[in-house]
């Protein structure tokens, strides 16, 4: 055989094994990604056994997933024994990506996970046990669906659902802030204390729902019930508070008296009617209930002609209004927002113990217009009331009336819109919480809605000690030990 016959045998020969070679690397590599894959998963699985939610960290400035400190120090000062039961009625989700859930669960682990055993949350559907909602609820009173969370505590039990943890904005149907916290704090503070007092809505007076206003009630202790309307109209007798809100009709002469007597009988009461599909109504009937605290509202709109103040000056012209001393003490915001405004003012009752102070009041160059003509106006131009508080003086037993002509700081509508932490709830709350002082109320914020922004505070040492062993430690000590393996199987190639 020739040199070159030779010498392309060997070259043949040299090519095959560094193709070997190559084959073998590719595997070698390809199975130690495939090895270093399920490294990591099975430590992932192992941390997660061992450790739980030891190295999850809630830095978002919102906290979504974290129940406050206020939640914190109130679940801690319940005695050792408590058992409140959160129950899912429906099976535990696998995936809550993309659905309300995904604000509710993880904060009702956080529950559990800081409440020292007191807290425990399960998951149990109704369809698979059937017995689960006639042993929470025995009488039906809560009326339990499959769906809903269950709160249960020593045999009592709260509802509660999705919605209940959203305040939603009722025109777009888009949720404004996150009261999942709120809610079920308040319905675990009412289970364990009870409530202390009662509030009548009265209802069947074309009036819109009451939602929000009774989640902002139950926040203080407050319980709510509805009161109807009708010929045999009375006003129980556990009647703490009586609630007219954003009513469209009048009310009917018996009940007119039965308010006045209420009020003479030294009742408390909380009144908010507006302007805004009620134009044509005059009220006089619910006028003639409010005249024995000295007051009257007024058949107008108000229009607020100070540019400093106008938010808004079209048809429902949206104002600013000044918060009146001393109720500038509950007030977080020397001012409030209003629209569709009615003058509450005060009236010559021919007797001399009722009292009235302005609450809310407009600047100096408001006048009224009647209909939603705003060029049009009276030559009433001054300050004009939008709240006043109404009361006796000298009576050991005095009833105290607050009257608005704006809903804007009661309805549905305007808390779903701008949240619990808005300054007209805020003032509303406060307004409530001097009338009804209860000891040890629990007051969680509302939380906005999720973003991706973080809180520096929430960053602490634990998290970065946890965050500082697993970048700078864990992953280099990792990726050392591929590089060393595979470069010991390379360097002899």
């Amino acid at each position: 055989m020739s040199n070159s016959s030779k010498n392309n045998a060997l070259l043949k020969s040299s090519d095959k094994n560094i193709d070997k070679r190559n084959i073998s690397l590719k595997w070698f590599s390809i199975g130690s990604v495939i090895i270093l894959i399920a490294i990591v998963l099975v430590v992932d699985i192992l941390f997660d056994a061992i450790l739980g939610d030891k190295f999850v960290f809630d830095m978002s400035s919102t906290g979504q997933h974290t129940v406050s400190q206020t939640t914190e120090d109130f679940i801690a000062s319940l005695p050792a024994d408590t058992h409140i039961r959160i129950v899912g009625l429906f099976e535990e989700p696998e995936s809550i990506a993309g659905t309300s859930l995904e604000y509710v669960c993880p904060l009702l682990e956080d529950y559990a996970e800081k409440s020292d055993g007191k807290v425990t949350v399960e998951y149990i559907d109704p369809a698979s046990h059937p017995g689960i909602i006639s042993e929470l609820d025995p009488e039906g009173i809560a009326g339990l669906e499959q769906n809903q969370f269950a709160v249960y505590y020593n045999g009592k039990v709260q509802s509660v659902t999705a919605y209940d943890c959203f305040a939603v904005d009722q025109t777009t149907g888009y949720a404004t802030a996150n009261v999942c916290e709120a809610t079920f704090t308040n319905a675990i503070y009412t289970l364990v204390n009870g409530y202390s007092y009662k509030a009548y809505f009265i209802t069947g007076l074309q009036e819109p729902t009451h939602l929000q206003l009774s989640k902002v009630l139950a926040s203080i202790g407050i319980e709510s019930a509805e009161l109807p309307a009708s010929t045999v109209f009375a006003i129980p007798e556990d009647c703490d508070l009586l609630i007219i809100n954003g009513i469209n009709s009048d009310i009917s002469e018996g009940m007119a008296d039965a308010i006045k007597e209420y009020l003479y009988n030294g009742g408390d009461m909380l009144l908010a009617v507006n302007y805004y599909q009620n134009a044509t109504e005059y009220f006089t009937n619910l006028n003639d209930a409010i005249s024995v605290m000295g007051i009257a509202i007024d058949p107008y709109m108000l229009l607020e002609n100070d540019a400093d103040m106008v938010l808004y000056n079209g048809l429902y012209n949206q104002s600013l209004v000044t918060v009146a001393s001393p109720f500038d003490e509950l007030a977080v915001s020397p001012t409030v927002r209003v629209s569709y405004c009615r003058t509450v003012r005060p009236i010559d009752n021919g007797t001399s113990q009722a009292s009235a102070y302005a609450i809310l009041q407009s600047s100096e160059l408001a006048t009224s217009t009647q209909g939603y003509d705003t060029n049009v106006s009276f030559a009433d131009q001054g300050v004009h009331n939008v709240g006043m508080y109404c009361t006796f003086t000298g009576s050991d037993n005095a009833p105290r009336l607050y009257a608005f002509g704006t809903t804007d700081l009661t309805s549905d509508d305007y808390i779903s819109t701008f949240g619990y932490n808005d300054s007209n709830v805020v003032l509303m709350r406060n307004i409530l919480r001097s009338m009804f002082p209860t000891e040890n109320t629990v007051l969680v914020p509302s939380k906005a809605m999720a973003d991706y922004s973080l809180d520096p505070t929430k960053v602490t040492q634990s998290s970065v000690n946890v965050l500082t062993v697993v970048l700078m430690i864990i992953i280099p000590l990792g990726l050392v030990a591929v590089g060393t393996i595979v470069y010991n199987k390379r360097k002899n190639l």
